[in-house]
């Protein structure tokens, strides 16, 4: 039967359709899956840092990153609970080291990212004087937690190995829950002084740094970065973990108030050879 003109258009069209679905199908397949967001988690101080991070990942034209902000041992247990969470940038110590033998989180992904260190901090500018018990002397102190915030537990030893003994449950001496809570303490004229991250000093800038603690004098504060047990496969963290290592995520670590690993290796090593 021959086809009538109609009929012949409308087969035409079909095959023109289906050629075009195939075509579809071959350039989706051979296109790459759209990562999706990344989930990141981190200790409270590194927040700015790691929105920052975040927003230089995304300018790159990659996912966007949101961050989750809680104590290192809190982080972990939410990660145990198989809570989303693709990163985590954690703090180096044994809380890290037993989240490892629980395979919390992948260890072949794990990098050294970047270290903190302490700040003698104030409502007023520095006035004279560097020297921290001259600093401390006839101020209301604040402290963190030492029980719970190494800020807290490191700058009381800082504190000693300066000369100045420091009770916490002393009269002058007020003890916050966090380096966070140390901060409202000043903000609200509780204290006079107080003791947190550089990094939230530099997050801080309406309050004053009055003096460095000596690093010598406390132990390292330093955060290593891995790959989250149940991350999502489709999230690209291998590519977020490869970004903080590069020169433009160093910068932006430095401005932060924090020593990129590589650096703080480098002055170690140099420390050891002297």
């Amino acid at each position: 039967m021959e086809q009538t003109n109609a009929e012949r258009i409308a087969h035409a069209l079909r095959r023109l359709c289906l050629g075009a679905l195939l075509g579809a199908a071959i350039v989706f397949a051979a296109l790459p899956a759209q990562a999706r967001d990344l989930v990141v988690y981190g200790e409270p101080t590194l927040k700015p840092v790691l929105v920052k991070l975040g927003g230089s990942w995304r300018a790159k034209g990659n996912s966007e990153v949101h961050v989750f902000v809680a104590p290192t041992d809190l982080s972990f247990e939410q990660v145990a609970r198989e809570a989303r969470c693709d990163v985590i940038f954690a703090l180096a110590g044994p809380v890290t080291d037993a989240a490892q033998q629980r395979e919390l989180f992948d260890a072949d992904s794990k990098i050294a990212v970047f270290s903190n260190s302490l700040v003698l901090v104030g409502r007023a500018a520095p006035a004279g004087s560097a020297d921290v018990k001259a600093l401390l002397a006839g101020k209301r102190l604040t402290i963190a937690n030492p029980d719970r915030d190494v800020a807290g537990s490191y700058g009381l030893k800082a504190l000693r190995t300066a000369g100045v003994e420091v009770d916490p449950a002393g009269k002058g001496v007020t003890v916050a829950e966090s380096a966070a809570g140390v901060l409202q303490m000043l903000a609200d004229g509780n204290a006079d002084v107080g003791i947190i991250y550089a990094s939230d000093a530099t997050a801080n800038p309406q309050i004053h740094v009055l003096a460095r603690l000596d690093a010598a004098s406390y132990p390292p504060i330093a955060y290593v970065a891995a790959q989250a047990a149940h991350a999502d496969d489709n999230s690209d963290s291998d590519g977020f973990l490869a970004f903080v290592t590069t020169p433009e995520a160093r910068e932006v670590i430095t401005a932060a108030g924090l020593t990129p690993a590589q650096t703080a290796a480098a002055q170690a090593q140099s420390g050891r050879s002297r």
